[in-house]
């Protein structure tokens, strides 16, 4: 065997490694998924409540609410907005506020949920996890909203690049109109595979803000970063790993998505079921994630 092949045996050894300590984790704090999950569901519940309402007041018994669960239908949406959307402008204005809500709550658990995972403390681990939330909740909103700004501005590149490919979504400037949809072909991937970046240099300035007890952003920023470029070989692969179980995840739900027919209450209440299933797994592999790389740091 070759050193060079020695040496990737090793690296592959260290992302699985790294994954397994990851599903460890999330298996022994399974309690904080249930905790992302219930927060997501009692959220959704104070959105679906109101609209209930409003749906009941407005169109009554109509046979179009019916239709709102066999899928989307633009022609149907646009014929239900215009006879019933007048009391729709404040259910968006509050959806729009409890999705802020969410996005403050999911920064406020960050920092207990990286605490929990360095430490790993064989004790009760809740009073570490409220404490550290508390703690880190600031740190971590200036760190999130920061890499918000750097997603934004590499979505923005890749808008313009789109926009260049297809030359200003023209037509009659393009020598086929098939390149509108074909070019995303292999846009959407070198998207993923580029945007994965900023996204895993967030995730390790998290534990190294936690790690550290870092006051500023600034630090585990830049001690994230150097960290990555040593170690880009086994990070990156292990952050790739992760996102293909994620879209798998997603895959799967589709699936089974497809075979519900919505047509009694069973099956709604079957989807339903299947639908917070796939919400609470997606919340586990982000524990998964978290805890894979500090098993990587480690």
């Amino acid at each position: 065997m070759t050193n060079l092949d020695t040496a990737s045996n090793a690296s592959s050894q260290s992302v699985f490694a790294a994954l397994k300590q990851g599903i460890s984790a999330a298996c022994r704090q399974w309690w904080m998924s249930l905790l992302l999950w219930a927060t997501t569901l009692v959220l959704a519940l104070l959105a679906a409540i109101p609209v209930r309402s409003l749906l009941a007041a407005e169109a009554g018994k109509s046979l179009m609410i019916k239709d709102l669960v066999k899928g989307f239908d633009y022609t149907f949406l646009n014929d239900f907005m215009q006879n019933y959307g007048s009391g729709f402008t404040p259910m968006l204005n509050q959806s729009l506020l409890l999705l802020a809500v969410q996005y403050l709550l999911l920064v406020f658990f960050v920092g207990g949920i990286v605490k929990v995972l360095w430490e790993q403390p064989s004790q009760d681990q809740r009073p570490m996890f409220w404490s550290s939330s508390a703690r880190y909740f600031w740190r971590m909103l200036r760190l999130s909203l920061f890499f918000l700004v750097v997603h934004l501005l590499v979505l923005v590149i890749f808008g313009l690049l789109y926009m260049q490919v297809t030359k200003g979504l023209s037509p009659k400037a393009l020598d086929s109109e098939g390149i509108i949809t074909s070019s995303l072909r292999w846009l959407v991937p070198l998207y993923v595979l580029v945007a994965a970046v900023p996204m895993m240099w967030q995730d390790y300035a998290k534990v190294y803000l936690v790690k550290n007890d870092h006051r500023f952003i600034w630090s585990p920023i830049g001690e994230a970063g150097r960290f990555l470029i040593r170690r880009f070989p086994k990070a990156y692969p292990l952050y790739l790993l992760n996102i293909g179980i994620l879209l798998l995840l997603f895959a799967v739900n589709y699936f089974l998505t497809g075979l519900f027919e919505i047509s009694s209450l069973s099956t709604i209440i079957g989807a339903f079921i299947l639908s917070q299933l796939f919400v609470f797994a997606r919340y586990g592999l982000k524990i998964v994630n978290q805890g894979s790389i500090v098993g990587l740091l480690r």
